[in-house]
């Protein structure tokens, strides 16, 4: 039984780290160091060939969640677990009938219950290395670390330069200012060559190199609550016409990166705009795209808003503010919203291609017959099933509508007989989409045995999107 993993897996205390240890001796072991510049390596050590994984992962020293998680998965990369067979389908390109063995989940739960069993004891061992660490070197992975802990953008090669060279360098600035910190931390972002000089690191956010007083001000007070590895490095293809304290204010600059068409008329519309405006243009964008949240409480979602405003292109930019700009925008996007209506239209009436057997017989669950009907779906749905309407046509998919306890979804089944997806309103899951999972489950079972004696006939070869896993 691999239930309790303490007792398939030793963790042993090793100088500078620790072994996980399998019980069984065919296994590799997985050997964790912490090094003196702070970082985390993992190998794999022994197994069959007795031989030292080329494979090392570097993590920082405070990134404990992906050390266990990293360390449970290279206990698991040579673990195969058992495979299950299914029902022998028929190959549509070849015509013969073959069987398919897809893995069942054992291996995913494996790696959660051990991760989770190992992780108090890992911890403990974990704690004593970071209290060993010269303190400077544990403050400067500790304030790397706090910027983000999504450790696939941090730049690993830029910290361990920093930390070997952090005597020619003032520490001060590192520790009173995050942007400082963030050209150490994501260096590999930048879009200009990589920042060697820190002395001069206040250079790397601007376009020429030399920092100018609108940008000192806007770094030496960066507000909170950014994504500051995406957004920050774009300062350096600016140049900010005013310093920018605020959130709203600072995302609303840099998020401009990469748009030559808007970036000069936008940031005209920004200076001219206080930061309520900019609020307010944010919730009327957001209110248009029907989101219930506020889009002030993420720096995704407030990007999203001012990606949706320089969507515009109704005409020559006036001069505005980002809430006149916002409008226009909302008005701009519902007529090309009712044009494309109207293209499709003609359309409407079409039939979606009916399923080989009996549709289900549940009164929550509606299938959708017509062109028409899939794209009103879209509408009520708010996401994009309209797209999948020519699939539907062209007998690719069946498309249909739960409606279950107050809650709605839209499911699609492709010609194999395969539950793809079930979305609720804006592709969230609820009530509906579970119910139309047990409730069109069952039927699958029954189209699949159909059509492996009776293809579903496509009306053209092309189909899209139906059949992949793509939400709505």
């Amino acid at each position: 039984m691999i239930r309790d993993q303490q007792h398939n897996n030793e963790v042993v205390k090793i100088e500078n780290g620790f072994r996980v240890m399998p019980k069984d001796d065919t296994r590799p072991y997985i050997e964790c160091l912490l090094w003196e510049d702070g970082f985390w390596s993992i190998d794999e050590i022994g197994g069959e060939n007795d031989q030292k994984s080329r494979h090392r992962r570097t993590l920082l020293a405070y990134d404990f969640y992906r050390l266990v998680n990293r360390t449970v998965s290279a206990l698991y990369c040579t673990w195969k677990p058992p495979q299950e067979k299914q029902t022998p389908v028929k190959d549509w390109n070849s015509e013969k009938i073959i069987d398919y063995f897809t893995p069942n989940k054992v291996q995913g739960w494996a790696r959660k219950v051990t991760a989770k069993s190992l992780n108090h004891v890992i911890r403990e061992i974990w704690q004593e290395n970071i209290n060993m660490l010269d303190s400077t070197v544990n403050d400067i992975h500790r304030l790397c670390f706090s910027l983000s802990p999504v450790s696939k953008y941090i730049d690993i090669t830029s910290i361990s330069e920093f930390i070997k060279n952090k005597d020619k360098f003032s520490l001060s600035d590192f520790y009173n200012y995050k942007a400082m910190r963030v050209v150490v931390t994501y260096n590999n972002s930048w879009h200009s060559p990589t920042v060697t000089n820190y002395d001069n690191w206040m250079g790397a956010y601007s376009d020429d190199g030399v920092a100018y007083p609108s940008l000192r001000k806007t770094l030496m007070n960066l507000p909170n609550n950014i994504p500051y590895s995406s957004l920050l490095p774009a300062l350096s293809s600016m140049h900010l016409p005013e310093p920018a304290t605020t959130r709203v204010r600072l995302m609303a600059y840099a998020s401009m990166q990469g748009d030559y068409r808007m970036k000069e008329p936008f940031m005209r519309m920004v200076l001219r705009s206080s930061d309520e405006e900019i609020k307010k243009a944010m919730h009327l964008v957001s209110k248009a795209q029907e989101y219930e949240s506020s889009p002030l409480r993420s720096g995704r979602r407030m990007m999203d808003m001012i990606s949706y405003m320089r969507d515009y292109d109704g005409g020559e930019l006036g001069d505005w503010t980002l809430l006149g700009l916002a409008k226009r925008s909302v008005h701009y996007h519902r007529n090309i919203a009712k044009f494309n209506a109207m293209k499709q239209k003609e359309k409407f009436g079409q039939a979606t291609a009916i399923p080989p057997i009996p549709l289900p017989e549940d009164k929550h669950v509606k299938f959708l017959q017509t062109y028409g009907d899939v794209v009103q779906e879209g509408t009520d749905m708010n996401h994009c099933i309209a797209g999948y309407a020519p699939q539907a046509v062209s007998g690719s998919c069946f498309l249909f509508h739960v409606d279950y306890k107050g809650h709605k979804a839209s499911v699609e089944i492709n010609r194999f007989g395969q539950l793809v997806q079930a979305q609720g309103v804006r592709n969230t899951q609820n009530k509906a989409t579970a119910y139309g999972k047990k409730v069109l489950g069952q039927w699958c079972s029954e189209l699949e045995k159909a059509v492996t004696i009776n293809p579903v006939q496509v009306k053209n070869s092309d189909y899209g999107w139906a059949g992949l896993d793509i939400a709505f």
